[in-house]
């Protein structure tokens, strides 16, 4: 019974594969499958290619996507961010990614008009503006009577932060 079976590869390499794990009637229908396909070499090499176009492509994209982010942020006058570098530029691609999404879904699929859109957007950047200053001013000179004031993030709800969370 022949173990020994000598396949030319679909890239052309030629390799001696023992085959004797195989049952014997699956041996030949196994060497034929091999034979269709790449030899092993060849294959991971596409695959690593594949996974370093793959990476390269996102990088690309996340950085499309951040540019993006950032001329709206400034086009739109929104506070900044503050955190690790990662985090405020997650933050400013969610924050980017649900305004627009709003826009989209409420002015130009959905009945709300151009003027009732820029009412709720003057107000989400007066509310965002307000919190960032008051952030601000509580870092710089906490004063001890405005300390029972304070809310802590966590107690702002979906209804009184203006555009909910991301998540």
């Amino acid at each position: 019974m022949k173990k020994l079976w000598h396949i030319t590869h679909s890239c052309g390499h030629k390799a001696e594969r023992d085959l004797s794990d195989r049952a014997a009637d699956r041996r030949a229908g196994f060497a034929e499958w091999l034979a269709n396909r790449e030899c092993t070499d060849c294959w991971r090499a596409a695959r690593t290619t594949d996974e370093q176009d793959k990476a390269a492509w996102l990088e690309a994209r996340r950085a499309e996507e951040q540019a993006e982010s950032d001329a709206w942020s400034a086009q739109y006058r929104m506070p900044p961010l503050e955190g690790t570098v990662r985090a405020v530029a997650w933050g400013v691609r969610c924050r980017h990614q649900i305004l627009a999404d709003a826009y989209t879904g409420l002015v130009l699929e959905g009945e709300t008009s151009e003027a009732q859109w820029e009412v709720i957007e003057e107000t989400a950047l007066s509310r965002l503006a307000a919190q960032h200053d008051e952030i601000q001013r509580l870092r710089n000179d906490p004063a001890p009577e405005d300390a029972g004031n304070v809310r802590p993030l966590a107690s702002v709800s979906s209804k009184t932060a203006p555009f909910g969370s991301c998540s």
